[in-house]
């Protein structure tokens, strides 16, 4: 009876008047903001990932760049109630590229809040959506010498219609449910995916049968692996890998239209050696790319130095 009590705890909370619970504000145009307060911030796990970081690309070979994604709430300020006051993930990451100067820093907060107007976050999900990931790619891909294909250049298909997401389950508040969209080149690119270096291959990204459960996010990328593998049928010699969160699940499908190869992996889950793997896999070009809340949460960023 858990869906049952939440909902009935949020409609009484909702009848007092709150519009914060747990942390999460009850925004304008049916938005549910997950936010995270300063005290609540973890500052010191955040600088030293920086510094791992920082550390793993000053020592390496290979280009890296460094992709940290703000929360919804950070970009959509607008929704959130008069009275809320969240840490300022954008102030953060100005803060960051202002003294990493010698890191790739790959901002893209200025470039999500020129399309704020438009569904780049879910409304009930802390992800941001196909359309949002998608404007950062035409930015980091410009940064790395790639020309990022147009929207013209997809078809855009719904894969879902009644996704409800993480920060709906915290409440199970009676709202509109999200669209979940799916971006397929025209031009099309054949390839195979396999998961934590088992023989098993697919040809999609997309995993369908996640549409069925209540997880729905888990259509990008099979959710969270320790490892996924995508070989294209580009011959360019770039093989990317990506380190990343979940947030780089519906990224991913934009980037393997570049790349002969394509590493995705969660470092939560990943034990074995990152400098061993590049050496082995021929890596040429390395994105790290994580939510900044979640970031400054992960305390395994030291394992890429292994």
């Amino acid at each position: 009876f858990r869906d049952q009590f939440m909902e009935l705890k949020t409609s009484f909370l909702l009848l007092l008047g709150n519009k914060d619970i747990n942390q999460v504000y009850i925004g304008k145009d049916g938005y549910l903001l997950q936010t995270v307060l300063s005290s609540d911030f973890h500052y010191e796990q955040f600088y030293k990932n920086i510094e791992s970081i920082h550390s793993f690309a000053s020592n390496s070979q290979i280009p890296v760049s460094l992709m940290l994604v703000p929360s919804s709430y950070s970009i959509l300020n607008d929704k959130l109630p008069e009275y809320a006051s969240p840490i300022n993930e954008v102030d953060l990451i100005l803060e960051m590229k202002e003294k990493y100067q010698d890191l790739s820093f790959i901002d893209v907060s200025s470039h999500l809040e020129e399309h704020q107007d438009e569904t780049i976050y879910y409304k009930t999900d802390h992800h941001w959506t196909s359309l949002g990931a998608y404007y950062a790619y035409t930015q980091w891909a410009q940064s790395i010498g790639i020309t990022p294909l147009n929207q013209s250049e997809f078809d855009i298909k719904i894969l879902s219609d009644e996704f409800y997401g993480t920060i709906h389950s915290k409440l199970n508040i009676n709202t509109h449910a999200d669209t979940i969209k799916a971006y397929y080149p025209k031009n099309k690119i054949d390839y195979t995916i396999k998961y934590n270096l088992e023989n098993k291959q697919y040809d999609t990204v997309y995993n369908m049968d996640a549409l069925k459960t209540k997880d729905k996010y888990s259509v990008f990328l099979n959710g969270n692996n320790a490892i996924a593998q995508i070989s294209t049928n580009i011959d360019n010699n770039r093989n990317l890998l990506i380190i990343r969160d979940s947030f780089a699940n519906c990224f991913v499908p934009f980037a393997l239209n570049h790349f002969e190869n394509i590493s995705v992996i969660d470092l939560r889950y990943y034990n074995a050696g990152i400098e061993q793997y590049i050496n082995d896999n021929n890596i040429t070009d390395i994105l790290i790319l994580y939510n900044t809340i979640k970031f400054a949460q992960d305390k395994n960023t030291s394992g890429l130095m292994k």
